[in-house]
């Protein structure tokens, strides 16, 4: 579960007058905007940033401390002030079962960089000269020169290959690794998420993440109900 969700949870909880995570059904967030994409590569909105670190994975996490910590790269080292090289966890699936490996972060970094693209955040991974699979679990980036940064855009969600190469719209069907699955995205209304119980960080405590996003006001709180917590979401990161 990613640093944001989990600072959402316990203010959910804290709002609810909950005392145990377990016993949360529904946490649902009053989000300000619909996102306009859920492919991590696209996203420009914060609720769009919100819904893509539930569904998606990066190779880092960034703690709340904005430090690097483990994602899918478990470990990694810096051999050359302008070589990195990040070692994936075993056994990593995407939300439709297949395998996550180091071919699938190269096609995400490389077609990041792809100007045909159009990705909001291109610029910031213009340093990276060369991306490779050096096999299925370890990936090396060679940068132009030295970047310091670098580690700290490392949690741009890394998208299923074999989908996206035959066509398939992750903007609006995505498919991550992440923590939570889309069940339904209505859009201009809600966004729906179920917990990932196949996650390898664990089963999420939240069984559903609900965004609503207001038809009038921006940020409107959305009624809670039963068994669930409300939040209001109008901020950035």
């Amino acid at each position: 579960m990613t640093t944001w969700v989990r600072r959402l949870v316990t203010v959910s909880l804290a709002l609810s007058g909950c005392s145990q995570p377990a016993d949360q059904d529904v946490v649902r967030v009053g989000a300000d905007v619909d996102a306009e994409s859920l492919d991590p590569r696209l996203q420009r909105n914060t609720t769009g940033f919100r819904v893509v670190n539930l569904i998606y994975d990066g190779l880092l996490q960034l703690d709340t401390n904005l430090q690097p910590v483990p994602g899918l790269a478990e470990s990694w080292e810096n051999p050359s002030p302008t070589i990195w090289v990040f070692h994936l966890r075993a056994n990593v699936r995407f939300h439709d079962g297949v395998s996550l490996t180091a071919a699938d972060v190269v096609y995400t970094f490389e077609t990041i960089l792809d100007p045909q693209l159009r990705a909001p955040q291109r610029t910031l991974y213009v340093p990276i000269d060369s991306i490779e699979a050096v096999d299925d679990r370890t990936v090396r980036f060679t940068l132009h020169e030295p970047f310091a940064p670098f580690l700290s855009y490392l949690d741009m969600g890394i998208v299923p290959r074999h989908l996206a190469e035959t066509g398939h719209n992750l903007g609006s069907m995505p498919v991550g690794s992440g923590p939570y699955r889309l069940i339904r995205w209505d859009k201009g209304s809600r966004v729906r998420l179920e917990a990932n119980v196949d996650h390898w960080a664990g089963v999420p405590t939240v069984t559903r993440m609900w965004f609503g996003i207001p038809s009038t006001s921006p940020g409107r709180t959305i009624t809670p109900w039963r068994k669930s917590a409300s939040v209001t979401s109008s901020g950035g990161r």
